[in-house]
């Protein structure tokens, strides 16, 4: 039921999220998506969301690196 993302959605929510973050001093690590906030209650954005495109891209969302997943899964 997932839909993917062309590019200039991609473009367009950046440049949205970059005047939200600027305007009102959010950090842009702090945003998330609905299905994050509320998983049992929201889908969307949905799994093709390009969180890894908006944050190398856009330096917005968090995201992991090699280092950092492996540290995580490393859990005794």
């Amino acid at each position: 039921h997932y839909v993917a993302f062309d590019e200039l959605q991609i473009k367009k929510v950046a440049e949205l999220v970059q005047d939200i973050t600027g305007r009102y001093g959010i950090s842009p690590k702090n945003i998330i998506g609905h299905s994050d906030m509320a998983p049992s209650r929201k889908i969307d954005p949905g799994a093709k969301f390009p969180w890894q495109q908006l944050y190398k891209e856009y330096g917005i969302g968090a995201w992991y690196d090699d280092a950092d997943k492996l540290a995580f899964m490393d859990i005794d």
